[in-house]
């Protein structure tokens, strides 16, 4: 599978694995130029989920439909992984006050899985069995320095030829 953006879309093609080549398009979806959509492959094929500030979409490649899907509280997301059964999504909002890993449904309910006030969070990656989730959680330092006296000394004194 490959995802190829260009100006107002993203382009999914089949791998020819035989050819190394791009294959026949499957499915296309709109996205928005200035922003970096994420989307993962559904477990069974049959599905891309799409997460960028338009929200999380399903696009069939069976049929080419994209479904909205709707999340109370949040329509921006960051990163989009599917549960390895395919019965939902893990994702990471842009428009939350914390640093929260979400679960959904594919009917929209929503479950918190982790929150955190000080670790961005990326790279939500599901075991095969379901079990577990890894995730890279990233913390940033801020520091504040004053410098005192760091200018060189002036003469108050002409220079004398």
């Amino acid at each position: 599978m490959l995802g190829e953006r260009n100006a107002s879309r993203i382009v999914f093609y089949a791998i020819d694995v035989h050819e190394g080549t791009k294959g026949e398009e499957l499915a296309r979806v709109e996205a928005n130029p200035a922003d970096p959509p994420t989307w993962d492959l559904s477990p069974d094929g049959t599905r891309i989920v799409v997460a960028d500030s338009q929200g999380l979409r399903l696009v069939s490649l069976v049929d080419g439909s994209v479904h909205q899907l709707s999340i109370p509280d949040h329509n921006s997301f960051m990163y989009v992984a599917w549960a390895a059964n395919g019965e939902g999504l893990f994702v990471t909002p842009r428009d939350s006050t914390d640093y929260v890993i979400l679960f959904i449904t594919l009917e929209g309910q929503v479950n918190v899985v982790w929150r955190n006030k000080s670790q961005w969070i990326s790279r939500l990656r599901p075991s095969p069995d379901g079990r577990h989730l890894a995730f890279a959680a990233m913390t940033f330092e801020s520091n504040v320095w004053l410098l005192e006296d760091f200018l060189p000394e002036t003469s108050s004194q002409p220079n004398k030829p």
